[in-house]
């Protein structure tokens, strides 16, 4: 316990920035997002999670921010607001067995981490928000029964006390989607407005993410060059975005030193 204490007042952990009022999960929860690393990244550049691990490091760093630094604000928000929230739950074991100890950890952070979808920072499977889940090919069980659980939301309370079930509670995810309900909404209608936007778009230049065929490529090169046309005046033509225009005028000319303008065919 020690080392985890002074582990979070150096940034040696991750720490996750909200008030007495605010619920964890909804900054920890992907659900109707697409990328969990960019999700996590914007959060870090907005000051709203110290993204670490429990590798000890001289010098911590926000692994999903480098340029951050563990300042004076962390350091007083851990010291005065984070510690002080976290509770410990001690189980006893009789007899203790370091398997069984990882396995019922495990079978904790498989179940939250599916109840909420929580999401994984680091890219890799077995790294989840939770910690490392040591045991993670199926879904554990275990067998014991628990006198009390945590005193953790409603939805969690099911989750530690189903930890023999074979699947999570039908009951524990309906708690946790109304636990969530309003981010969850929130990124729903993100979600429709950005597909709504995608669609305009592709109705708009038709052949954006298509691939550049020889004969779009002359078409390019001689808007371009013999019409002194710009990526604006192009775009509808070729039905790609000005953006993209640019970019492929830009490859062309780096990879040929301009010389395609001159003929496609130093393209290669």
């Amino acid at each position: 316990m020690l080392q985890h204490l002074h582990g979070y007042l150096r940034g040696n952990r991750s720490v996750w920035k909200i008030s007495e009022t605010e619920d964890i999960y909804t900054l920890m929860s992907t659900w109707h997002l697409s990328s969990d690393l960019a999700h996590f990244k914007k959060l870090a550049e907005a000051d709203l999670v110290w993204a670490n691990t429990t590798i000890e490091q001289l010098d911590p760093k926000n692994l999903l921010a480098a340029e951050k630094v563990f300042d004076e604000p962390w350091q007083q928000f851990v010291k005065s607001s984070y510690l002080p929230a976290i509770g410990v739950w001690v189980l006893k074991l009789d007899p203790y067995l370091p398997k069984m100890a990882v396995s019922i950890e495990s079978a904790i952070q498989q179940r939250l981490v599916k109840l909420f979808e929580l999401g994984y920072m680091f890219n890799h499977k077995q790294l989840s928000i939770l910690g490392k889940i040591e045991f993670n090919n199926s879904l554990i069980r275990v067998k014991h029964a628990f006198e009390n659980v945590p005193d953790v939301d409603d939805a969690s309370q099911i989750i530690f006390k189903s930890l023999g079930d074979k699947i999570i509670p039908s009951e524990a995810k309906d708690k946790a989607a109304q636990q969530l309900s309003e981010v969850i909404s929130r990124r729903w209608h993100d979600k429709l407005a950005q597909q709504k936007k995608r669609q305009i778009s592709l109705e708009r230049y038709p052949n954006s993410g298509k691939k550049w065929e020889l004969v779009d490529l002359e078409k390019l090169r001689v808007m371009l060059m013999d019409f002194n046309m710009s990526a604006l005046e192009i775009a509808p033509i070729l039905g790609r975005k000005p953006s993209t225009i640019k970019k492929k005028i830009k490859r062309n000319d780096k990879f040929t030193f301009r010389k395609w303008r001159k003929s496609i065919s130093e393209l290669g």
